[in-house]
């Protein structure tokens, strides 16, 4: 009879590879983490387009303020009121000829027609910076008033009914007298002539 080599119940064995629990985890970790920033950089994309809306309406607001400052009699008489309902129509008027005035020309002529040229060319310059672009602005405190309220419109795209309720937006809702659709965001801008 040969001696037996004595039982050694805390011999360990060395593990030589990986099972197939431990892989699937660890591919279900990966897909997880994988997705997370697919969805992350997707909003990051989004959030930067709207950045990029807001700070085009801004400038747009800002050049159409500078015009309305070159012409004050145009603003006090009321030039530059443009309540027109939104619309998702992106074909506006033709740029217009030059504003010519005739020396028997008063004042308020000249200032309607530099102030309807002005919308119009504020209108050719907004389209391509703006999808859907739309304005409205309001004369505070009546006739002869040099204090305008300012709103510039623009459609979101990718609005689902879930962002039309959050407090977000709640911000750059529109006028009710503008007639804008869920999805049109406004930001209003008051500017003291």
């Amino acid at each position: 009879m040969t001696p037996r080599a004595p039982l050694n119940h805390h011999r360990r064995t060395r593990q030589t590879g990986t099972s197939l629990v431990e892989v699937m985890v660890s591919l279900l970790i990966l897909t997880v983490g994988l997705l997370s920033l697919a969805a992350l950089h997707a909003s990051a994309v989004r959030y930067g387009k709207l950045a990029e809306f807001k700070t085009n309406a801004t400038q747009l607001a800002e050049d159409l303020a500078d015009r309305m400052r070159a012409n004050v009699v145009g603003v006090r008489a009321g030039d530059y009121v443009y309540q027109e309902g939104w619309s998702a129509d992106t074909e506006r008027e033709a740029l217009p000829g030059l504003v010519n005035c005739v020396p028997n020309c008063d004042a308020t002529a000249a200032a309607t027609a530099v102030a309807n040229r002005d919308l119009v060319d504020w209108f050719n310059q907004a389209i391509p910076m703006l999808p859907g672009v739309g304005l409205f602005t309001q004369q505070v405190g009546g006739a002869n008033s040099s204090v305008m309220d300012v709103w510039v419109a623009w459609q979101e795209p990718d609005v689902n009914a879930d962002d039309a309720d959050n407090s977000l937006y709640d911000a750059y809702t529109c006028p009710d007298a503008m007639g804008a659709d869920d999805n049109v965001r406004c930001m209003r801008f008051r500017f003291t002539l």
